[in-house]
Parts: structure tokens; C-alpha cells; sequence
């Protein structure tokens, strides 16, 4: 009878002890025990274990920036609908019985493989920023966002993150977000993802890209790619276009009539035909061979930048909206920003600049303008030359702020005081040039080039000088004198 009674023991303490266990999940890491704690799901010394009662009914979770390195334990939350485990130290995640997820978000972490086949009612999923060579979501056809991007934070460094040579998105007809930037694609197929409202596949290696299929899209940035063409012209619905720093030399945009934003930074376009697009708010030309640009039609621009192209002149009386306008590195020879009055920043440093009319009844309001390097420039006509406010505005030293024309022609006689005592010969010079400065006293010689950078600088200067500037390339030069009867200025040929 003993003996039985001890088995009997034996036997209710097992019993009891199994459902015990059937209580618990064992959760074995300690920050993601203590991201449970934090949430109430759980209590007590951190024990590997949680009440399996307080998880099963749970539908989001977010334990992002943890510090977790393992997610055993997720099994168990088997009514989960969200999952947001990102920036965590995950090398691994299995997620295979947590069939409800229709949002998953593991970004930033270290994962190399990812099976996501048992989630078949994911809609949106992230996993930008691990280390995936591949993934496979043809079970996953409800998906309507997608980001399997990188970013590496030390570029720098060759930190190896997600690479795809290639994405299948063919059973994914519903994706409306798709963004795989910085992940090598070589190859991209889309002409099933007809829902594609934004797209963003900026830094691969694309040689080409179609999107005749995509006619839904609305945002497409395909910037730092190797494109050697674009067509865009069934894409009627995009409001931004982003191709920055591809090979496109063209881009017709005539059938893009809703376009706000524009941007095509670095490229090889010596034309650019934008008279359609009168809903352009943003145009970004930077660094392209463009000699000129009609933008008449424009009116609703607020920014436009075409600094670093061939221009000679700019045009922007009609666009009243401007706020910034960046035109630097060009080869203006005037430019009037008196009808823009929401001007706010202007940039014109490095151009050939002779007229700078600021007058547009906005000056107080602008917080910066840099008219630098303008070798030409003598007046900048603005609202009120005594203003405080124009000491933050950056120039040359041989420009002066006036009111108006009488201003400027007064200040011009003024500068070329004593001007006609003085020589300089011969013009044009081959490399020795000699100065005569007779009744004047000559505190500094200056020489600079078109773009206003300084090539030569003297001071202490002798009343028949001799400068030797045969080291200079062929081009025009002005010399700026200062005396002490004023300052004066005049072109000189190196041939």
C-alpha cells in the first residue's frame, strides 16, 4: 500500500508539474523578458519564464530598442496582429506560428534569413537594414507595403547590409509602397505591381527601369543609379520624381502635368522642357550643362536650384512664389529678383554678375543672400542701404548697397577717382604687366579671375610696379585697385 500511495505521488507531482510548464513560455532572454515586465505582461525576478495567459491574447507588440538578441518566446503569441521588433540585435527570427501578423517591422538588426511563408496575411513589412541576400514572398499576396532597403551609417566602413541582386515581386499584385534602396539591384520587374503608387530604389545598379506598367505611381525616386534613359511618360499621376545622379541626358516630363516636385541633380542635360508642368513647386537642375531654362510658366515655384550649369541670363519675373532660388557656379551676367517679394534665400556666389537688383519690398524678410565672388558686380540695388540687416549679407568688398541707378552712377565716379592716373600696359599681356600710378597712392592690387576667386594680391605697392602673371591661364582678369582716393576696377586679357 506504500509503495502505491509513493507511485500514486510520483505520478500527481508529474501531472502537476507538465501543466505547470503548460503555463509558461520560456523566454530566455533577459531584455526581452524585461520588455514584457515593462509592459505587464509579466513579474518578478527575470526567470526565463512568462505566464503564457498573459501573452496569447496579445495583438501588438512593440519591443523595439531593446537590446534583444533572441525572440524565442514570440511562438506563443499566437494572436498577434503587429510586430515591431526593430533595432534590436536579432541574428535570427522565426515567426512561422504567428500566422495573424499582418504588420512586421524588424529593421535594424543583424538577420541573414527570414521566412515569412507562413505569414500569408502580412500587409505591411519592413526588414530595411539586416543582412538578407534574398526573400521570399510568394505566399505573402496580400502585402501592400514593402521596405527591404539599406542604410549603412558608415558608408565608410563596407558594412555589408541587405543585398539583392534581384527582388521577385510577382505575386505581390496588391504592393502599393515598394522601397529596396542601397541593395544592389541590378534587375527590377514590376509590370505585374500595376498598384504601385510609390516606388524608391534609389543607390543599385540599374542600367534600366520600366514603369509603363505603373501608372498608379505617384513618387518615384530612382536617384544614383546608372539610367541611361527614363520613360515617364505613362506615369500621368506622379507628383515627385527624384533622378539624381544617373547617365540621362533628356527627360521628356510634357505628359507629367501634376508633377510638384522635380529633381534632376547631377545628371548630363543640356535642355530641359517644363512648360507643362505648371504645378511644379520644387525644381532641382544642380550640376547639369543646361545653357537656359523657360520656366514663364511656372508660376507655383517656391524653390530652384540650377547651380553648377552654363547659364547666362535667368528669367523669373513671373514666379512671385519663389522663397529660394540657388544660382551659383553659372554665368550670370545680371539678375533681377525685384519681382520675387517672397524671396527669402538667395545664392549667386561665382558668376559674372554687373546688376544684382534685390529691390522686392522683401528685404527684411530674407535670412540669407551671398552675392560673393561676383568680380563685376559694383552695385546691388536693394530696399534701404542703411538697413542693419544687410550687415549678415555676404558680397564683395567692391560691391556697395544702393537705393538706385543715381546711386550707382555716383558711386561709380566716386571708385574711378584718380583712375585715369593711372597705367597699366600692355593690355592684352602675354605675362609681364607693368603699372604707372602716378599721383596715387596704392595701398593693394588685387587680380581675380571671372569666378572671383583671387589670383594674385599685393600689398605695399611700389609706384611702378611690375607683376608677373605669365603662370595664369589664358582668360579675362580684373584688377581691383585700392587707393587712397578710392577704389577702381579693369579687365585685362592673358593670352
Amino acid at each position: 500500500m506504500k509503495k502505491l500511495n509513493y507511485l500514486l505521488f510520483i505520478l500527481l507531482f508529474a501531472i502537476l508539474t507538465i501543466g505547470a510548464t503548460a503555463q509558461t513560455t520560456y523566454v530566455p532572454d533577459d531584455n526581452f523578458e524585461q520588455a514584457l515586465q515593462d509592459l505587464g505582461y509579466d513579474s518578478g525576478n527575470l526567470d526565463d519564464y512568462v505566464p503564457t495567459a498573459n501573452i496569447n491574447e496579445i495583438t501588438s507588440l512593440n519591443v523595439s530598442n531593446k537590446y534583444i538578441s533572441d525572440l524565442t518566446g514570440i511562438q506563443d503569441f499566437v494572436a498577434l496582429d503587429s510586430l515591431n521588433c526593430g533595432h534590436n540585435e536579432l541574428s535570427n527570427l522565426n515567426v512561422s506560428a504567428n500566422t495573424a501578423l499582418t504588420y512586421l517591422n524588424c529593421d535594424y538588426n543583424y538577420i541573414s534569413n527570414l521566412d515569412v511563408s507562413q505569414n500569408k496575411a502580412l500587409i505591411e513589412f519592413s526588414c530595411r537594414n539586416n543582412k538578407l541576400s534574398s526573400i521570399d514572398l510568394s505566399a505573402n499576396t496580400a502585402l501592400t507595403s514593402l521596405d527591404v532597403s539599406s542604410e549603412s551609417p558608415y558608408p565608410d566602413e563596407n558594412i555589408i547590409l541587405n543585398q539583392f541582386s534581384s527582388l521577385d515581386l510577382s505575386a505581390n499584385i496588391a504592393l502599393t509602397k515598394l522601397h529596396c534602396d542601397e541593395v544592389q539591384l541590378s534587375h527590377l520587374d514590376l509590370s505585374v505591381n500595376v498598384a504601385l503608387t510609390e516606388l524608391s530604389c534609389f543607390y543599385n545598379n540599374l542600367y534600366s527601369l520600366d514603369i509603363s506598367a505603373n501608372k498608379a505611381l505617384t513618387s518615384l525616386n530612382c536617384s544614383s543609379n546608372k539610367l541611361l534613359s527614363l520613360d515617364v511618360s505613362q506615369n500621368t499621376a506622379l507628383t515627385s520624381l527624384n533622378c539624381t545622379s544617373n547617365n540621362l541626358s533628356s527627360l521628356d516630363v510634357s505628359q507629367n502635368a501634376a508633377l510638384t516636385s522635380l529633381n534632376i541633380t547631377n545628371n548630363n542635360f543640356s535642355s530641359l522642357d517644363v512648360s507643362n508642368n505648371t504645378a511644379l513647386t520644387s525644381l532641382n537642375c544642380y550640376y547639369n550643362h543646361l545653357p537656359s531654362l523657360d520656366i514663364s510658366q511656372n508660376t507655383a515655384l517656391t524653390f530652384l536650384n540650377i547651380t553648377d550649369n552654363n547659364f547666362s541670363s535667368l528669367n523669373i519675373s513671373t514666379n512671385t512664389a519663389l522663397t529660394k532660388l540657388y544660382c551659383s557656379n553659372n554665368q550670370l551676367s545680371n539678375l533681377d529678383v525685384s519681382q520675387n517679394t517672397a524671396l527669402t534665400h538667395l545664392y549667386c556666389t561665382n558668376n559674372q554678375i554687373s546688376s544684382l537688383d534685390v529691390r522686392n519690398g522683401n528685404n527684411a524678410n530674407m535670412e540669407f543672400v551671398n552675392a560673393e565672388h561676383n568680380p563685376y558686380l559694383t552695385c546691388i540695388y536693394v530696399d534701404d542701404k542703411t538697413a542693419s540687416y544687410l550687415s549678415d549679407w555676404r558680397k564683395d568688398e567692391t560691391a556697395v548697397y544702393v537705393n538706385d541707378e543715381s546711386e550707382c552712377a555716383e558711386t561709380l565716379v566716386n571708385d574711378l577717382i584718380g583712375a585715369e592716373d593711372n597705367t597699366i600696359y600692355p593690355n592684352p599681356t602675354n605675362g609681364i604687366l607693368k603699372f604707372d600710378f602716378s599721383g596715387n597712392k596704392v595701398q593693394k592690387i588685387e587680380i581675380v579671375d571671372i569666378t572671383g576667386k583671387t589670383v594674385f594680391e599685393k600689398v605695399n605697392v611700389q609706384q611702378n610696379e611690375v607683376v608677373d602673371l605669365s603662370n595664369l591661364a589664358t582668360g579675362i582678369y580684373v584688377i581691383i585697385l585700392k587707393t587712397d582716393k578710392g577704389n577702381s576696377s579693369s579687365k585685362i586679357i592673358k593670352e
